[in-house]
């Protein structure tokens, strides 16, 4: 999922700095484009840049928000995550806290301890209270609605994603 489609590739290119495996940070990080985390972060990383791409990937971990227009994730996340465009969740992310979320992509596997929030056209910024959304029932949501989540999986698979109800 992550290497496949075309808008994936043009947020790839978008990466200008890595953190590589083995590598710890300890405090927040606030970057202008894109980064690549392999390593691990123990604070928030932010990206206000309008198109900019956190990806976490499978070696990476975070213990802390994660804030930004287009989010990968396929590492193990420990925080809440504020995406304002356009966000993957590949086989092996891990996410444990709230997912806040415009456009989504959920891959059999992925998993999310939390409650997944649709946050639809609001450009997350580190200024907003985490509690800023309410979840909406699905019952409350136009038919369209379902046009803003993408899921993957094999036929007959089951994802969790909090109550929200999945068919693949």
């Amino acid at each position: 999922m992550l290497n496949k489609k075309p808008k994936s590739k043009k947020l790839l290119n978008q990466i200008v700095t890595l953190i590589a495996e083995g590598v710890e940070i300890n405090g927040n990080i606030r970057v202008s484009g894109g980064i690549q985390l392999d390593g691990k972060v123990k604070g928030s990383v932010i990206s206000d840049d309008k198109d900019a791409v956190i990806r976490v990937s499978d070696t990476g971990e975070v213990c802390g928000e994660i804030r930004a227009p287009n989010i990968m994730l396929n590492g193990r996340i420990e925080g809440n995550v504020y995406c304002g465009s356009h966000l993957e969740l590949a086989d092996k992310a891990i996410v444990t806290g709230d997912v806040h979320y415009s456009v989504i992509e959920i891959v059999a596997g992925a998993q999310v301890n939390g409650k997944m929030i649709h946050d639809a056209g609001h450009t997350v910024t580190e200024d907003q209270p985490s509690d800023a959304t309410a979840p909406v029932s699905l019952t409350q949501l136009p038919q369209k609605a379902w046009d803003f989540v993408a899921i993957r999986g094999e036929e007959g698979s089951q994802l969790r994603a909090g109550d929200l109800p999945v068919r693949i």
